[in-house]
């Protein structure tokens, strides 16, 4: 398979066509790698995203819960108030 990435030994052996296939070999093992570095870097990103996510999901939820317990300990201060009138 080196053979068919060297330009000198297409050009020996095929002339003109022998340089054009080394040609796009060349250019489907260049695309192929850019494709595994893009999708390598897909990769990353989404699990990033799906940590930020997460991470963003229990703040909101924590401070949903801390603002339940506000309006729970305000409910039994008004509970409070309305016992003693």
């Amino acid at each position: 398979m080196s053979e068919l990435m060297d330009p000198q030994w297409l050009f020996e052996k095929l002339g003109v066509v022998g340089v054009m296939l080394g040609a796009m070999f060349y250019d489907r093992k260049r695309l192929l790698d850019e494709l595994a570095k893009r999708d390598a870097r897909i990769e990353e990103l989404t699990a990033r995203l799906l940590e930020n996510d997460a991470s963003q999901v229990r703040e909101n939820i924590e401070r949903e819960l801390t603002t339940l317990a506000h309006l729970q300990s305000i409910l039994q201060l008004l509970e409070k108030w309305e016992a003693r009138q």
